[in-house]
C-alpha cells in the first residue's frame, strides 16, 4: 500500500486515474502480464517492463522467478494463463519444457496452483525463440502476503546441447499473463483528524483555503510506479477540475 500526501487550495472531491490499468474494481478479469527480471543472483517478476539486459541461463534445473514485493491483498485469477518463454541451446537440441504456476504462502511454504502446471515437446537452437503455451480456466485466489512464482525447466531428450532460458530484455520478454480481479483499487481517505485547514477560515485574495488530506492507493500486484505514471484528478463542487501529479510520501 502506498500513501499519498496531497496539499490542495480547494475543498475538493478526488479520485485517481493510472495509465494503462483502470483503478477502479472491476467485475471481470483484467489480464496482467508478469515479467521475467533479475539482478544479480534474485530473479523476480513483476508487471513492469524496465529491462535490466539480457539474461540467458542453463535451464536444464528448476529455474524460478518471484513476485516482488509481495501481494498486499488478496488476489483471484480466473481465465486462461498464457506462458511466453524465450528458449535456445548450445545446439539443435529436442527435450521437454516443463511450467509451474505456484503461490509461495507467507510462511515459505509453497503449493502448485491446480491446473496451472504444463509440460510441452519443444525443439531448439542457437538463436533464441518464444515458446508459447496456454492453460485455462484457472479459478485461484492468492493471499495476501504470499507471492506467485513461476517455474521452468528443461528435460532434455538429446545427447548433445544445454537448454538455456534468455529473459529481461524487450527482445526477450520471457513472461506470464493472468487474469486478474481488482488487481489495482483505489479509494481517497482522510486522516485521523479529518481535513486540515491551513489558518482554519483564513483564505488567499481569491477565497482558496488550503486543505491536507490523504489518499491511499491499494496496488496488490505492483502495476505501475505511482511516483511517475499516477495523475490525481480533482474536482470541485462548482465542477472545476484540477490534474496533477501526486506526491509519493511512503
Amino acid at each position: 500500500m502506498r500513501r499519498l500526501c496531497l496539499l490542495m487550495a480547494a475543498l475538493l472531491i478526488a479520485s485517481i486515474g493510472v495509465p494503462a490499468i483502470n483503478a477502479q474494481p472491476r467485475n471481470t478479469p483484467q489480464y496482467v502480464t508478469l515479467y521475467a527480471h533479475s539482478t544479480g543472483t534474485s530473479l523476480f517478476l513483476n508487471a513492469l517492463p524496465q529491462w535490466g539486459g539480457q539474461k540467458i541461463a542453463d535451464i536444464s534445473n528448476a529455474t524460478s522467478f518471484k513476485l516482488v514485493p509481495t501481494l498486499g491483498e488478496p488476489l483471484r485469477i480466473y481465465g486462461a494463463i498464457t506462458f511466453t518463454i524465450y528458449l535456445q541451446a548450445t545446439s539443435a537440441l529436442i527435450g521437454n519444457l516443463v511450467v509451474e504456476l505456484l503461490e509461495q504462502k507467507s510462511s515459505g511454504s509453497e503449493v502448485p496452483v491446480s491446473g496451472a502446471q504444463i509440460e510441452s515437446p519443444v525443439a531448439l537452437g542457437t538463436h533464441a525463440l518464444p515458446v508459447t503455451l496456454g492453460v485455462g480456466t484457472i479459478d485461484y485466489e492468492f493471499a495476501a502476503g504470499s507471492s506467485i512464482i513461476l517455474r521452468l525447466m528443461v528435460n532434455s531428450l538429446s545427447v548433445t546441447g544445454v537448454p538455456y532460458l534468455a529473459w529481461d530484455s524487450p527482445a526477450t520478454p520471457t513472461n506470464l499473463r493472468i487474469p486478474a480481479f481488482n488487481a489495482i483499487q483505489a479509494q481517497v481517505t482522510y486522516s485521523d483528524n479529518g481535513l486540515i485547514f491551513n489558518k482554519v477560515l483564513q483564505s488567499d485574495p481569491s477565497g482558496a483555503a488550503n486543505v491536507t488530506f490523504l489518499a491511499n492507493v491499494t496496488d496488490s500486484i505492483g502495476s505501475y510506479q505511482l511516483s511517475e505514471n499516477a495523475q490525481l484528478t480533482l474536482t470541485a463542487t462548482n465542477g472545476t477540475t484540477i490534474t496533477m501529479i501526486p506526491t509519493r510520501s511512503v
